[in-house]
Protein backbone atom coordinates (compact mmCIF):
# COMPACT_ATOMS: atom_id res chain seq x y z
CA UNK A 1 0.00 0.00 0.00
CA UNK A 2 1.28 3.45 -0.88
CA UNK A 3 2.02 6.06 1.75
CA UNK A 4 -0.80 8.17 0.32
CA UNK A 5 -3.20 5.25 0.73
CA UNK A 6 -2.11 4.75 4.34
CA UNK A 7 -2.56 8.46 5.03
CA UNK A 8 -6.07 8.41 3.56
CA UNK A 9 -7.04 5.43 5.73
CA UNK A 10 -5.48 7.12 8.77
CA UNK A 11 -7.56 10.26 8.23
CA UNK A 12 -10.85 8.44 7.62
CA UNK A 13 -10.23 6.18 10.62
CA UNK A 14 -9.62 9.19 12.85
CA UNK A 15 -12.71 10.98 11.56
CA UNK A 16 -14.84 7.93 12.34
CA UNK A 17 -13.52 7.76 15.91
CA UNK A 18 -14.07 11.49 16.39
CA UNK A 19 -17.62 11.16 15.06
CA UNK A 20 -18.46 8.47 17.63
CA UNK A 21 -16.94 10.61 20.38
CA UNK A 22 -18.92 13.69 19.39
CA UNK A 23 -22.25 12.01 18.66
CA UNK A 24 -22.46 8.38 19.74
CA UNK A 25 -25.47 6.74 18.06
CA UNK A 26 -28.04 5.19 20.36
CA UNK A 27 -27.57 1.43 20.57
CA UNK A 28 -30.47 -0.87 19.77
CA UNK A 29 -30.92 -3.05 22.85
CA UNK A 30 -33.34 -3.69 25.69
CA UNK A 31 -31.70 -2.62 28.99
CA UNK A 32 -30.95 -5.56 31.25
CA UNK A 33 -31.53 -8.14 28.52
CA UNK A 34 -29.28 -11.08 27.79
CA UNK A 35 -29.29 -13.62 24.98
CA UNK A 36 -27.63 -15.60 22.24
CA UNK A 37 -26.98 -14.26 18.74
CA UNK A 38 -26.02 -16.04 15.54
CA UNK A 39 -26.18 -15.60 11.80
CA UNK A 40 -27.21 -18.43 9.52
CA UNK A 41 -28.85 -19.35 6.27
CA UNK A 42 -28.51 -21.86 3.49
CA UNK A 43 -26.38 -24.88 4.41
CA UNK A 44 -25.72 -23.45 7.89
CA UNK A 45 -29.35 -23.70 9.04
CA UNK A 46 -29.19 -27.39 10.04
CA UNK A 47 -25.93 -26.76 11.90
CA UNK A 48 -27.52 -23.87 13.77
CA UNK A 49 -30.44 -26.02 14.88
CA UNK A 50 -28.05 -28.69 16.19
CA UNK A 51 -25.98 -26.02 17.98
CA UNK A 52 -29.09 -24.57 19.60
CA UNK A 53 -30.27 -28.01 20.73
CA UNK A 54 -26.83 -28.65 22.25
CA UNK A 55 -26.87 -25.38 24.21
CA UNK A 56 -30.39 -26.15 25.46
CA UNK A 57 -29.08 -29.44 26.86
CA UNK A 58 -26.74 -27.42 29.12
CA UNK A 59 -29.81 -25.96 30.84
CA UNK A 60 -29.46 -22.58 29.14
CA UNK A 61 -32.84 -20.96 28.51
CA UNK A 62 -31.57 -17.66 27.08
CA UNK A 63 -33.46 -16.49 23.99
CA UNK A 64 -31.67 -16.51 20.65
CA UNK A 65 -31.82 -14.09 17.72
CA UNK A 66 -30.86 -15.61 14.37
CA UNK A 67 -29.93 -13.07 11.71
CA UNK A 68 -30.53 -13.85 8.05
CA UNK A 69 -28.95 -11.80 5.28
CA UNK A 70 -32.21 -11.41 3.35
CA UNK A 71 -35.61 -12.97 2.79
CA UNK A 72 -33.99 -15.38 0.32
CA UNK A 73 -32.44 -17.16 3.33
CA UNK A 74 -35.83 -17.65 5.00
CA UNK A 75 -36.98 -21.26 5.42
CA UNK A 76 -40.58 -21.60 6.56
CA UNK A 77 -40.26 -24.86 8.52
CA UNK A 78 -37.17 -23.79 10.47
CA UNK A 79 -38.13 -20.14 10.97
CA UNK A 80 -41.79 -20.61 11.83
CA UNK A 81 -41.79 -23.98 13.62
CA UNK A 82 -38.35 -25.11 14.78
CA UNK A 83 -36.85 -21.84 16.06
CA UNK A 84 -39.84 -20.75 18.22
CA UNK A 85 -39.87 -24.16 19.94
CA UNK A 86 -36.24 -23.54 20.92
CA UNK A 87 -36.93 -19.99 22.19
CA UNK A 88 -35.35 -18.43 19.11
CA UNK A 89 -36.54 -16.03 16.46
CA UNK A 90 -35.23 -14.90 13.10
CA UNK A 91 -34.39 -11.33 12.06
CA UNK A 92 -33.70 -10.29 8.47
CA UNK A 93 -30.73 -7.93 8.19
CA UNK A 94 -31.86 -6.35 4.94
CA UNK A 95 -34.77 -4.72 6.80
CA UNK A 96 -32.17 -2.61 8.64
CA UNK A 97 -29.79 -2.06 5.75
CA UNK A 98 -32.22 -1.40 2.92
CA UNK A 99 -31.80 -2.35 -0.70
CA UNK A 100 -29.21 0.32 -1.48
CA UNK A 101 -26.49 -1.20 0.69
CA UNK A 102 -23.47 -2.77 -0.99
CA UNK A 103 -23.60 -6.59 -1.17
CA UNK A 104 -22.16 -8.11 1.99
CA UNK A 105 -19.96 -11.15 2.47
CA UNK A 106 -20.57 -13.72 5.20
CA UNK A 107 -17.83 -12.32 7.42
CA UNK A 108 -19.58 -8.95 7.57
CA UNK A 109 -22.80 -10.37 9.03
CA UNK A 110 -21.35 -11.00 12.49
CA UNK A 111 -20.72 -7.43 13.63
CA UNK A 112 -24.00 -6.29 12.07
CA UNK A 113 -25.91 -9.04 13.88
CA UNK A 114 -24.38 -7.95 17.17
CA UNK A 115 -25.05 -4.30 16.36
CA UNK A 116 -28.75 -4.85 15.60
CA UNK A 117 -29.42 -7.43 18.32
CA UNK A 118 -31.92 -6.41 20.99
CA UNK A 119 -29.78 -7.87 23.80
CA UNK A 120 -27.64 -5.73 26.09
CA UNK A 121 -25.39 -8.68 26.95
CA UNK A 122 -24.88 -11.29 24.28
CA UNK A 123 -22.97 -14.35 23.24
CA UNK A 124 -22.42 -14.48 19.51
CA UNK A 125 -21.73 -17.95 18.17
CA UNK A 126 -21.16 -19.21 14.67
CA UNK A 127 -23.80 -21.63 13.44
CA UNK A 128 -21.32 -24.51 13.79
CA UNK A 129 -20.22 -23.61 17.34
CA UNK A 130 -21.51 -26.00 20.01
CA UNK A 131 -21.38 -24.64 23.59
CA UNK A 132 -21.07 -27.50 26.08
CA UNK A 133 -21.54 -25.32 29.20
CA UNK A 134 -24.32 -22.90 30.07
CA UNK A 135 -23.19 -19.44 28.81
CA UNK A 136 -24.73 -17.85 31.92
CA UNK A 137 -21.71 -19.14 33.83
CA UNK A 138 -19.53 -16.72 31.87
CA UNK A 139 -21.96 -13.80 32.01
CA UNK A 140 -22.24 -14.08 35.80
CA UNK A 141 -18.53 -14.32 36.63
CA UNK A 142 -15.12 -12.83 36.02
CA UNK A 143 -13.61 -11.82 33.69
CA UNK A 144 -16.84 -10.80 31.93
CA UNK A 145 -18.15 -8.80 34.91
CA UNK A 146 -15.18 -6.43 34.80
CA UNK A 147 -13.99 -6.65 31.17
CA UNK A 148 -17.36 -6.89 29.35
CA UNK A 149 -15.73 -8.45 26.27
CA UNK A 150 -14.36 -11.99 26.26
CA UNK A 151 -12.82 -13.66 23.22
CA UNK A 152 -11.12 -16.96 22.49
CA UNK A 153 -7.85 -17.68 20.66
CA UNK A 154 -7.45 -19.21 17.22
CA UNK A 155 -4.75 -21.67 16.17
CA UNK A 156 -2.48 -19.04 14.70
CA UNK A 157 -0.40 -16.15 15.95
CA UNK A 158 -1.59 -12.65 15.11
CA UNK A 159 -0.85 -11.68 11.52
CA UNK A 160 -1.89 -8.01 11.70
CA UNK A 161 0.28 -5.86 9.45
CA UNK A 162 2.28 -2.92 10.77
CA UNK A 163 0.21 -0.85 8.34
CA UNK A 164 -2.74 -1.15 10.74
CA UNK A 165 -0.66 0.27 13.58
CA UNK A 166 0.46 3.08 11.29
CA UNK A 167 -3.17 3.85 10.49
CA UNK A 168 -4.22 3.85 14.16
CA UNK A 169 -1.04 5.46 15.57
CA UNK A 170 -0.36 2.56 17.93
CA UNK A 171 2.88 0.91 18.94
CA UNK A 172 3.38 -2.49 17.33
CA UNK A 173 2.78 -5.15 20.01
CA UNK A 174 5.00 -8.16 20.54
CA UNK A 175 4.04 -11.12 18.37
CA UNK A 176 3.68 -13.23 21.52
CA UNK A 177 1.27 -10.77 23.17
CA UNK A 178 -1.83 -12.57 21.94
CA UNK A 179 -3.02 -15.12 19.43
CA UNK A 180 -5.24 -14.39 16.50
CA UNK A 181 -8.89 -14.39 17.60
CA UNK A 182 -11.35 -17.18 16.89
CA UNK A 183 -14.46 -15.06 16.45
CA UNK A 184 -16.89 -17.97 16.35
CA UNK A 185 -17.76 -17.17 19.97
CA UNK A 186 -17.71 -13.71 21.54
CA UNK A 187 -19.19 -12.52 24.84
CA UNK A 188 -20.03 -8.81 24.68
CA UNK A 189 -21.78 -6.10 26.68
CA UNK A 190 -23.22 -3.58 24.22
CA UNK A 191 -23.74 -1.08 27.03
CA UNK A 192 -20.02 -1.12 27.87
CA UNK A 193 -18.66 -1.60 24.36
CA UNK A 194 -20.81 0.64 22.21
CA UNK A 195 -17.90 2.43 20.56
CA UNK A 196 -15.77 -0.65 19.99
CA UNK A 197 -18.73 -2.47 18.42
CA UNK A 198 -19.27 0.48 16.08
CA UNK A 199 -15.57 0.56 15.19
CA UNK A 200 -15.45 -3.18 14.56
CA UNK A 201 -18.47 -2.75 12.28
CA UNK A 202 -16.52 -0.03 10.45
CA UNK A 203 -13.60 -2.45 10.02
CA UNK A 204 -15.92 -5.14 8.72
CA UNK A 205 -17.84 -2.85 6.37
CA UNK A 206 -14.57 -1.92 4.70
CA UNK A 207 -13.09 -5.33 5.40
CA UNK A 208 -12.98 -7.16 2.06
CA UNK A 209 -11.19 -4.36 0.22
CA UNK A 210 -9.07 -2.91 3.01
CA UNK A 211 -8.99 -4.21 6.57
CA UNK A 212 -9.23 -7.98 6.06
CA UNK A 213 -6.04 -8.11 3.94
CA UNK A 214 -4.29 -5.79 6.42
CA UNK A 215 -5.28 -7.98 9.35
CA UNK A 216 -4.49 -11.35 7.75
CA UNK A 217 -1.76 -10.67 5.15
CA UNK A 218 -2.81 -13.90 3.45
CA UNK A 219 -2.71 -15.99 6.64
CA UNK A 220 -5.38 -18.67 7.26
CA UNK A 221 -8.82 -17.51 8.31
CA UNK A 222 -8.99 -14.10 6.65
CA UNK A 223 -12.13 -12.28 7.73
CA UNK A 224 -13.66 -10.61 10.77
CA UNK A 225 -11.72 -12.50 13.44
CA UNK A 226 -9.33 -9.77 14.65
CA UNK A 227 -11.63 -6.78 14.16
CA UNK A 228 -13.24 -6.95 17.60
CA UNK A 229 -10.12 -6.90 19.77
CA UNK A 230 -8.47 -4.41 17.43
CA UNK A 231 -11.37 -2.00 17.93
CA UNK A 232 -11.38 -2.39 21.71
CA UNK A 233 -7.61 -1.97 21.85
CA UNK A 234 -7.43 1.21 19.79
CA UNK A 235 -10.19 2.75 21.94
CA UNK A 236 -8.48 1.63 25.19
CA UNK A 237 -11.55 -0.35 26.24
CA UNK A 238 -11.35 -3.39 28.49
CA UNK A 239 -11.35 -6.93 27.15
CA UNK A 240 -10.18 -10.40 28.10
CA UNK A 241 -8.63 -12.97 25.82
CA UNK A 242 -8.78 -16.55 27.07
CA UNK A 243 -5.17 -17.63 27.66
CA UNK A 244 -5.73 -21.36 27.16
CA UNK A 245 -4.74 -22.29 23.62
CA UNK A 246 -7.15 -24.04 21.29
CA UNK A 247 -6.78 -27.81 21.05
CA UNK A 248 -8.12 -30.30 18.53
CA UNK A 249 -10.12 -33.35 19.55
CA UNK A 250 -9.79 -35.10 16.20
CA UNK A 251 -9.29 -34.58 12.50
CA UNK A 252 -11.20 -35.03 9.27
CA UNK A 253 -9.50 -36.68 6.34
Amino acid sequence: MSEQGIQTMRETHQRFIQATEANLPSMNYIPGSRGLVSSAGGDYFPLLVISLRVVRRTGCKLPMEVFLASEREWKSHICELVLPRLNARYIILSTFLGNSADPLTRFQYKSLSMLFSSFEELLFTDADCWPVRDPNEVFDSEPFLSRHLVTFPDYWASSISKIYYDITAQAIPRLSERQSTESGQIFLSKKRHERSLLLSTYYNYFGPKYYYPIFSQGAPGEGDKDTFLAAASVLSQTYYTVWQGVRSIGHLE
